[in-house]
């Protein structure tokens, strides 16, 4: 009797083999699937805090022009080349540059009235830029200005 029953036991074997590397191979699946995930949720969650920190500067810029991120920043607007850099530490607080992991350039210009401001923010191992954008901001005109012109 024993010797009848092998065939079904072999048979129960290689489905039980089948069935194990089918789930096997869905599981490696699955695990590439969250891998994947879980990168591009920190990607999103670094392109958030970068879009937070330009978007801010921008917002006092708009708002207060060069003046204003000279008193918040405590970046020089007077004179120089027209650019600064700010730097950030992985919480994104501001550090110094030696251990800074994140880098938001200032780069600005003025003519006549009106002052552009173009804002970019890096990880600092990286040469590609997490976010950037633009901000433009008008300077009144003064009395003076009115006076001196012909």
């Amino acid at each position: 009797m024993p010797e009848k029953n092998r065939p079904h036991r072999n048979l129960f074997l290689m489905e039980l083999m089948i069935a194990i590397l089918f789930f096997a191979l869905c599981s490696a699946v699955c695990l590439r699937l969250f891998a994947r995930s879980r990168m591009d949720s920190r990607q999103m969650q670094l392109q958030n805090a970068a879009m937070s920190r330009a978007e801010s500067a921008a917002n006092i810029f708009q708002s207060d022009g060069l003046d204003g991120l000279s008193h918040t920043y405590g970046i020089h607007t007077d004179g120089g080349d027209g650019q600064a850099a700010l730097y950030y530490d992985l919480s994104w607080n501001g550090c110094d540059k030696a251990t800074a992991s994140y880098v938001m350039t200032l780069s600005w210009d003025r003519k006549d009235h009106m002052e552009t401001l173009s804002l970019t923010v890096a990880d600092t191992d990286r040469t590609d830029a997490l976010y950037s954008l633009s901000a433009r901001h008008h300077v009144p005109y003064t009395l003076n200005d009115r006076e001196a012109a012909p």
